[in-house]
C-alpha cells in the first residue's frame, strides 16, 4: 500500500491504472474459479449417473470387475506411455517375476 501511496503521489495516473489492472485481474480469477466450480459440479453429476446407469444395468459385481480392470489398463499405460518403471510398483514386480521364471526356463 506504501508503494502505492508513493507511486500515486509521483504519478497519479499510473497508480490509477495498476489499482485497474489488479481489479480486472482479481474478477478474471473469480471468474475462472466460478467457472472451474460450475464444471465441476457438472462433471461430477454426469459421472454420477453414469456409474448409477452402469450398477443397474450392469450389475455391481460386473461393475466393480470394471472398474478395476479399467484402473489397471490404466496404470499400465501411464507406467508404459511415461516410462516410469518404479521398483515399487506392482507392474514391475509382476514383470520382475515373468522374467525371472522365463529365465530359470532357458537355463
Amino acid at each position: 500500500m506504501s508503494e502505492l501511496r508513493r507511486i500515486a503521489e509521483a504519478d497519479p495516473v499510473l497508480a490509477h491504472k495498476i489499482v485497474d489492472n489488479a481489479a480486472d485481474e482479481n474478477r478474471m480469477i473469480d471468474g475462472s474459479y466460478r467457472l472451474g466450480l460450475i464444471v465441476t459440479a457438472i462433471l461430477a453429476a454426469v459421472v454420477l449417473a453414469g456409474a448409477a446407469y452402469i450398477i443397474v444395468n450392469i450389475g455391481w459385481w460386473q461393475t466393480i470387475v470394471f472398474v478395476l480392470a479399467m484402473l489397471g489398463v490404466s496404470h499400465v499405460l501411464r507406467v508404459v506411455l511415461t516410462g516410469e518403471w518404479s521398483d515399487t510398483s506392482w507392474f514391475a514386480r509382476f514383470l520382475r517375476k515373468k522374467s525371472d521364471d522365463d529365465s530359470d526356463r532357458e537355463g
